[in-house]
């Protein structure tokens, strides 16, 4: 049963981030269940799931509602990412051991050969998986798993707004220096490193949602 809640939720995440439901909309549990094609209980728990990723919010005398994922909303949670990616590389550069330094080495390498591949998709799963190598490198599961909720959330919205090759190629230079610094030991300079990188990806992802609405309008 829990499988199915998790199911229920990503398929409604993503709606959410695609704008099938807008801002502010009231998410009904007997028209989501039709939609979904499922019961009231699978949906009544998805929306747990997704009010504590941020994504849906309950108001008194309304039930729940969808949040907005606009600039705003990328904003604080680009604030959040940052704080914690800056920690993670600290820690995981403090406690490094052979085999975290090997992981992340190689899941440097796997972003780096499916760039070279213009596979966007797989690009944002390496991208991913390298960050999780940091995480576990850090020791600090909860901040794992937030960093997690976020992704979930990127995901969809970096395939909707597209990664671009001109932030591939930062990427790289970014993950490259980081992976210097956390193999160096130096946790100084990869917290600053883990920070610019995410200010970075703030500043690409705003650009290309200000573009996207520019030209809907």
């Amino acid at each position: 049963m829990a499988s199915q809640y998790i199911e229920i939720s990503d398929r409604i995440r993503e709606d959410i981030v695609n704008g099938r439901f807008s801002g502010g909309a009231r998410l009904k549990l007997a028209e989501l269940a039709e939609l979904y094609s499922t019961s009231h209980m699978p949906i009544r728990e998805a929306l747990r799931i997704l009010n504590g990723q941020g994504l849906v919010e309950f108001t008194p005398n309304s039930g729940m509602r969808v949040r907005e994922v606009d600039m705003d909303f990328m904003t604080d949670l680009f604030d959040v990412r940052q704080a914690l990616e800056a920690v993670q590389a600290r820690r995981a550069a403090e406690r490094l051991t052979p085999e975290a330094a090997d992981a992340i080495f190689h899941a440097k390498k796997r972003f780096e050969e499916v760039a070279a591949a213009d596979d966007r998709g797989a690009a944002l799963e390496a991208n991913r998986m390298f960050h999780q190598e940091i995480s576990k490198a850090s020791g600090n599961r909860e901040a794992g798993e937030i960093e997690e909720r976020h992704y979930q959330i990127l995901r969809i919205v970096w395939r909707r707004y597209d990664y671009g090759p001109d932030r591939i190629d930062g990427v790289m230079e970014d993950h490259r220096l980081l992976t210097s610094a956390i193999l160096d030991q130096d946790a100084e300079s990869a917290g600053l490193l883990a920070a610019a990188h995410v200010t970075r990806a703030r500043r690409h992802l705003i650009a290309r949602m200000k573009k996207n609405d520019h030209q809907m309008n």
